[in-house]
């Protein structure tokens, strides 16, 4: 039987977002919405691509999704990832339970946040429903 891990994502990858499907194709399985746990985060948009950063100047609780899925799609996932960073943070569940999942950070965050291209948000949605 495959390890399962969990993701939390925040962009792009949720339900009802441009990318979805990668998650089905992952065999991802949703847990439930969730957030970051520390107050350090942001979303920065940018032209519709989101970018999680360390802001301390202006952090926000980022609220997302939590999946799970298999250890082995992980290369998968790293691959449509590609100038983020994976890393384990504490995430809160819709019930309030603290667990760890791995989340994406922006790799050139000093670039982004320079960026007039660029809004801070805690919540991303392309979507204009």
């Amino acid at each position: 039987m495959s390890r399962l891990n969990l993701v939390f994502v925040y962009g792009t990858l949720k339900t009802g977002e441009d990318d979805h499907s990668i998650m089905d194709n992952l065999s991802a399985v949703l847990i439930g919405k969730g957030q970051l746990a520390e107050n350090k985060y942001v979303i920065a948009n940018c032209m519709g691509i989101p970018y999680l950063v360390e802001d301390q100047a202006q952090p926000q609780f980022v609220k997302g999704e939590i999946y799970s899925i298999p250890t082995a799609k992980f290369k998968e996932l790293d691959r449509f990832e590609k100038g983020y960073t994976r890393v384990l943070l504490p995430v809160y569940n819709s019930s309030g339970d603290k667990r760890e999942a791995y989340a994406y950070l922006c790799d050139f965050p000093e670039h982004i946040m320079s960026s007039s291209h660029c809004s801070l948000c805690y919540s991303y949605s392309n979507n204009q429903d």
